[in-house]
């Protein structure tokens, strides 16, 4: 697994939410990213802000404009490659979750993250 890439999401309690779950868990699967869990926006969380500098790459996916994961490292000063779905046109409530979505979105944030390495 790349350790040198981490990625963060907000899984907001929606459709959007399960779209964000499903797209982490390809992401970790594949081995693209390790999957660190958002801290409490309001921590001074030394161990976490230590290994997120060193990162190669940070990258947040939130399924809203309400940007938890974006915030959570914005707030600590982290820089990141920020995705969030409703950015591709997924609506709170209305986007069906479906694995053509998931599949989709997948392969846009896998190219983004990708050239983002390069």
């Amino acid at each position: 697994m790349s350790s040198d890439k981490i990625i963060y999401s907000c899984s907001c309690n929606s459709n959007l939410g399960r779209i964000t779950t499903r797209i982490l868990t390809e992401i970790g699967n594949r081995k693209i990213a390790k999957i660190v869990p958002l801290p409490d926006p309001f921590d001074d969380d030394r161990k976490f802000i230590s290994k997120a500098k060193t990162a190669k790459l940070n990258i947040t996916i939130d399924g809203c404009s309400v940007g938890c994961a974006h915030k959570a490292l914005n707030i600590r000063k982290i820089d990141h490659l920020k995705f969030t779905l409703t950015d591709y046109g997924c609506e709170k409530g209305k986007t069906e979750v479906t694995d053509e979505i998931v599949n989709e979105l997948f392969s846009e944030i896998n190219t983004k993250i990708g050239e983002a390495c390069a």
